[in-house]
């Protein structure tokens, strides 16, 4: 593989990251207890595969932060199915993360990042 290429996992997290953005923003409009289980077991796996591409600095701290929350949630006696779905509480910043380039590409690519960017100079001549 050249340094461009990607190793197939990469690829196949990229589709779960989206997949998992999808799904949040699905159950934003169709509430759904079992699409929440199932966007926070997919973020849960994210945060599993990312433990391995991160520094060993940051791997410690989030090992420690994890553990932690481990420690809180068993003393605090909370059930499983709430533990898991923890780790779905942060897919709005993962979705904003995926999926605003992806709208400004596509404003770009339609020319309306052009027309905003006329509209918004011709206002500040006004002014």
């Amino acid at each position: 593989m050249s340094s461009v290429e990607h190793h197939p996992v990469h690829r196949i997290l990229g589709v779960i990251c989206y997949l998992t953005s999808i799904l949040y923003l699905a159950e934003s409009f169709y509430h759904n207890k079992i699409i929440i289980f199932l966007y926070s077991i997919l973020g849960l796996l994210l945060l599993a595969f990312t433990i391995f591409s991160i520094s060993k600095i940051s791997r410690v701290i989030v090992a420690m932060l994890l553990f932690i929350g481990w420690i809180c949630i068993y003393i605090e006696k909370v059930p499983v199915v709430e533990a898991i779905k923890g780790f779905g509480e942060n897919m709005n910043l993962l979705s904003l993360f995926l999926l605003i380039p992806l709208i400004g590409t596509y404003m770009s690519t339609a020319g309306y990042l052009a027309a905003l960017k006329q509209k918004v100079q011709e206002r500040e001549d006004r002014q």
